[in-house]
């Protein structure tokens, strides 16, 4: 995991992980807990950790209907998408006997079972998410995280990014990023911030200039945006 490399190559540790439910999926909690990082990311609202009348057996990997019928595992299988999935099938004599179904399966020669391949990480993460750490987290979350990307569309001009392709998009909305922090790391310490440039200016007046622009987004006074210049 990149982030996870740069943050070690500087001594810090990532132990939690907060994100909105656009990365709930399998593969992201697999990765983050063999990564030893604690995610806090809220399952997507149509996931059920249990389906009505089958209780799952785990000790053999397997459901059992309300007539009391084993659905066996029967293989995984692989949607359009991508995503790894788990069939359990129970035995069409089974089910052909059965007074449930037409109600049950219908359509089919037997009732099928359809699970992610990642059902066990969906529920630690569905579990979690019913915490009350959980739910300290997804205040946390609403109030930290969620609020920058909007900021940013409603306030900042980035509705639209003008720029051809991924990697394009991804340097519009990392310059938006860094501006958008350093408007409010400053807006933190403003006075501090300001007193010290004028410091600067004033006791090395002669030396050489470096200057260099900040986006609009980070000074949303200006149409140009802010001049800063400092002297080496």
């Amino acid at each position: 995991m990149q982030v996870q490399s740069k943050l070690k190559s500087n001594a810090l540790l990532m132990r939690d992980l907060l994100a909105d439910t656009g990365y709930s999926n399998g593969s992201n909690y697999f990765m983050l807990e063999q990564q030893g990082i604690t995610g806090w990311i809220p399952v997507f609202g149509m996931y059920k950790p249990e389906i009505e009348s089958f209780p799952y057996d785990k000790e053999n990997n397997r459901y059992i209907c309300p007539m009391g019928k084993p659905l066996p595992f029967k293989g995984f299988d692989r949607t359009a998408d991508g995503r790894l999935l788990r069939n359990y099938w129970a035995a069409p004599g089974d089910c052909r006997q059965c007074s449930s179904k037409p109600t049950c399966a219908p359509k089919t020669r037997c009732r099928k079972i359809t699970r992610t391949a990642y059902d066990e990480q969906y529920l630690i993460a569905y579990a979690r998410q019913q915490s009350r750490r959980g739910i300290r987290m997804k205040k946390l979350r609403q109030s930290t995280v969620e609020p920058v990307f909007g900021s940013l569309m409603q306030h900042y001009g980035l509705r639209n990014i003008n720029v051809l392709g991924k990697s394009g998009a991804h340097k519009v909305m990392l310059m938006a990023a860094i501006a958008f922090n350093i408007r409010k790391y400053m807006s933190n310490k403003p006075e501090k911030s300001v007193s010290m440039a004028i410091a600067m200016e004033r006791e090395q007046r002669h030396a050489p200039i470096f200057s260099y622009w900040l986006t609009p987004v980070a000074c949303p006074q200006s149409k140009r945006g802010a001049l800063y210049a400092y002297s080496e």
